[in-house]
């Protein structure tokens, strides 16, 4: 039969011979930095001294120590990680703002990126090039540029604006379109 979670405490390590306190408690909690934790999970510094009470994390979200959780059975492993304690993200809410930002600036990278790579193009044809960056640098940054824009243009969801900065066009896509949807 289970206890209710944090109503029971895995047995403490033993010391290393020779260990003081100080050492005991500084290779538990990894504050030596030698590793030699003894926990195969990420514990608290309270509930990796034995202290389970004082953990400042109460209901386990970061704490991966036993005790946040409910007894195993007898005989039974005990699980490091519980798929039930596991919780899902919530979705974050889509900002139009932050949408029509995204495709703007794709829009803005895509033809800064074309008007610096063509100016690289003509300066390295009349054998020019500014004081600092050779045509090839150039022409690096107006590629990074392209690479930006593409990904502001996925982002934004927008698909116009992803066929312009492509150069092809794409089609909107459910996922029931991606894992075969409704076959009737």
């Amino acid at each position: 039969m289970n206890t209710p979670r944090g109503s029971w405490y895995p047995e403490m390590p033993p010391a290393l011979p020779g260990e003081t306190d100080d050492e005991y408690t500084n290779r538990l909690t990894g504050a030596d930095g030698t590793d030699r934790r003894p926990y195969d999970h990420h514990r608290g510094k309270q509930c990796s001294i034995g202290v389970h009470e004082q953990c400042s994390d109460q209901t386990g979200d970061w704490c991966g120590c036993p005790c946040h959780r409910e007894s195993p059975a007898p005989n039974q492993a005990d699980p490091i990680v519980r798929i039930d304690r596991v919780r899902p993200r919530e979705p974050q809410p889509i900002d139009p703002a932050e949408l029509a930002a995204a495709a703007a600036l794709a829009r803005q990278a895509h033809q800064t990126a074309g008007q610096l790579q063509l100016l690289a193009e003509r300066m390295n044809d009349l054998g020019w090039r500014t004081d600092e960056y050779s045509c090839d640098d150039l022409i690096a940054v107006a590629k990074s540029l392209m690479g930006m824009s593409m990904r502001a243009a996925m982002h934004s969801g927008d698909t116009a604006v992803l066929n312009d900065v492509s150069g092809r066009n794409w089609k909107p896509m459910s996922a029931g379109d991606v894992l075969g949807g409704d076959e009737q």
